[in-house]
């Protein structure tokens, strides 16, 4: 009898570690937003059309620490498409937002890619509904940044403008870099820009750079 009860303890001890453990593995998934509306706060819902003769998706996001979490659900039967999470591996959190085409939107992510003292450099990546089903990220650049050069004792600065963002050709992307010097006290400042041109490669579901100007 008393081995019986030692038997029926170990299961339970067993069963109730391993309900704390799932319980826990859960409730720290990218994709399970609503399961802590106190810790995890739900922003608004939106919907894009992420795949070229796919039914629009219906974005849920949040952030945890330093991620920034996303769930694409069908917008008609609200079943879940697919889930990203983007990091930042130092302070804040990863912004986003929409950029619409013309038979397709991107989801454009900016993360923080590289940082430390006088410095901070910024990146751009853009989304979609690849051919398996999952989000995939088809661009990537460095979308701004600043830097101090002690040796100069000039600041450096630069940001990217997407020419055509407000009328975004779905087979051709035109990225304007900008970078502007400056002397210690942000005066006395100069200019230079180069824009590159990125074509949509369909068999590879990417941008891909065709030539710099």
């Amino acid at each position: 009898m008393k081995i019986h009860n030692k038997i029926i303890y170990i299961f339970a001890v067993v069963g109730i570690s391993l309900a704390f453990f799932l319980l826990g593995w859960f409730l720290h998934q990218p994709a399970i937003i609503p399961t802590s509306t106190v810790s995890l706060k739900i922003e608004k819902s939106e919907t894009v059309k992420l795949r070229t003769g796919w039914p629009e998706l219906k974005i849920l996001t949040n952030t945890y620490f330093s991620s920034r979490n996303f769930i694409f659900l069908d917008n008609e039967t609200n079943d879940i498409v697919s889930t990203l999470s983007v990091e930042n591996p130092a302070r804040g959190w990863p912004s986003y937002r929409i950029v619409k085409g013309h038979t397709r939107d991107w989801l454009v992510v900016t993360r923080m890619g590289n940082w430390g003292t006088g410095m901070q450099y910024d990146y751009d990546e853009w989304y979609i509904l690849g051919y398996s089903g999952t989000i995939k990220m088809v661009l990537s650049y460095q979308s701004g940044g600043n830097v101090q050069d002690y040796a100069l004792n000039k600041n450096r600065y630069w940001r990217t403008d997407i020419l055509n963002e407000s009328y975004v050709d779905d087979l051709a992307m035109d990225i304007k870099l900008t970078e502007k010097d400056c002397d210690k006290e942000d005066k006395n400042c100069s200019e230079s820009s180069q824009t590159t041109h990125y074509a949509w490669d369909e068999s590879n579901e990417k941008f891909v750079l065709k030539k710099a100007q």
